[in-house]
């Protein structure tokens, strides 16, 4: 039986934290990035100063919460059955990333193949803000499916993105965070600050970052308005960074056939094809056909496959 997620409608206003934040958001604009002028020029900047660092041009890591840490996200593409339907077109990019191998250990996956899809990352940890990211390993224990250790590859000194970088030498980072940090009062501030110190911490490595906004928050209005507004601050802090900005929130809106809106019932973490329990919880995530779609997590594969497609054939990634 599926349980629907009642999102509700835009308040005409509200005031969070002292301050007062929109309470909707325009469904203009575009998903994908706009590779072209000054963020066509860092990037190709960054990924040539990349190369001549030795980073790997197949090789890209994760940077998120709960949402990037799950198989569903994109672990299938690496491993595991996958039906492209009318996108058979990205399976050259598939291969590119599949062809970046990582060791074996480096994934859960029972096929045991390594690569940057199938990469349970370092840098990704569910329940955490954008603070953990820049924190020293390792993390204070937390409870349930949030007490994930940090891999044993992680033994030396630094943060989760010191770790991850490290250990992968990737020429790309896929970021999103934000969705822990909608969940507390005054979040916006803080967590434009850290983002600015994430995409630091990454280009000082000549690591270029692809900024996503969150999915939208719908388990109280307050958290939903946070999220309206971290989601500006991920956008602003991509224009002025020049870096290529990815708009997750914007595709699950602009879509009117999405399931419960691409949302699991706790209004917080992205739907699969199947649930969770099919292939070792990565559900049928890499089924791309029309009804897949309609669920969030497969969506995201998607536009993320075409982001890798489009850096692939555009930049010098």
């Amino acid at each position: 039986m599926l349980l629907l997620v009642n999102i509700g409608s835009p308040a005409n206003a509200a005031g969070i934290a002292g301050g007062t934040f929109r309470t909707s958001a325009p469904l203009s604009g575009s998903v994908q990035p706009h590779l072209k002028g000054d963020v066509l020029s860092r990037v190709n900047s960054l990924a040539l100063a990349g190369r001549s660092r030795g980073l790997r041009a197949k090789v890209f890591m994760k940077v998120g919460d709960s949402n990037s840490w799950f198989p569903t996200y994109l672990q299938g593409a690496g491993c595991g059955p996958i039906n492209l339907s009318e996108h058979k077109a990205l399976r050259k990019t598939i291969n590119r990333y599949r062809a970046g191998r990582l060791d074996s250990s480096m994934t859960d996956l029972p096929c045991a193949v390594g690569n940057s899809f199938t990469r349970d990352s370092a840098a990704t940890k569910p329940c955490e803000s954008s603070a953990w990211l820049l924190s020293d390993l390792p993390s204070p224990p937390s409870e349930g499916y949030c007490d994930t250790p940090a891999p044993t590859e992680c033994v030396l000194p630094g943060t989760p993105i010191d770790c991850e970088a490290r250990l992968l030498k990737p020429s790309l980072a896929l970021v999103m965070i934000g969705t822990n940090d909608a969940g507390w009062r005054g979040a916006p501030g803080p967590f434009e600050s850290n983002l600015r110190r994430i995409i630091r911490a990454l280009t000082q490595r000549s690591i270029v970052p692809v900024l996503s906004t969150i999915p939208p928050r719908t388990d109280s209005e307050q958290r939903r308005l946070l999220g309206l507004e971290i989601n500006e601050r991920i956008r602003k802090v991509a224009r002025e960074a020049r870096l290529p900005l990815f708009d997750l929130w914007l595709a699950l809106n602009r879509r009117s056939n999405m399931i419960d809106g691409g949302l699991l019932p706790d209004g917080v973490h992205l739907n699969v094809l199947g649930g969770w329990g099919v292939l070792p919880w990565a559900g049928l995530s890499m089924f791309l056909g029309p009804e897949g779609l309609r669920y969030g997590a497969n969506l995201r594969n998607l536009l993320t496959l075409e982001l890798l497609d489009r850096l692939r054939r555009r930049t010098a990634l």
